[in-house]
């Protein structure tokens, strides 16, 4: 579980901007449970990717802008989502890596990235940073949420 004071600040500063009644009611709006919602807004807890990924697309903004990786809230949706697993996919041969390589640059088991392709599972925000800076990519970019590569 991670926790961050910046994450924290800036859901705070969102949610501020809003015109809904409770926060239940934006906790629902967002797609997700009022315990999550209560923890992150809270206590700074970082949720899980696929909820960190509904929050963002609640406030059409990017991971990196809520994680406080960068200070550009502004957004541009990729034209056609991709999923993770495709995008890795495309990062590793565009650098010409097997994925032997890439978990010994990224110092991961080889089994996450079959899992990852094959079961379609999203990795831990930690793994999902590491592999991002790996490549030098944003997270939304990782994700498939935009076609902007930068950070």
């Amino acid at each position: 579980m991670s926790i961050s004071v910046e994450f924290q600040k800036r859901l705070k500063k969102l949610i501020s901007e809003l015109e809904y009644n409770t926060f239940r009611e934006v906790a629902q709006r967002m797609g997700i449970t009022y315990v999550i919602y209560s923890k992150a807004v809270n206590y700074g807890i970082i949720p899980k990717p696929i909820i960190l990924i509904r929050i963002a697309d609640f406030f059409n903004t990017s991971i990196e802008y809520l994680l406080g990786r960068n200070d550009d809230d502004y957004f541009d949706k990729a034209e056609v989502k991709e999923t993770f697993a495709v995008r890795l996919e495309k990062l590793r041969t565009a650098e010409n890596l097997t994925y032997y390589e890439l978990s010994k640059g990224i110092n991961l088991s080889k089994n996450y990235f079959s899992d990852w392709k094959k079961k379609n599972f999203l990795p831990s925000l930690e793994n999902l940073i590491s592999i991002a800076e790996y490549f030098n990519v944003s997270i939304d970019y990782l994700l498939g949420r935009t076609d902007e590569k930068n950070l």
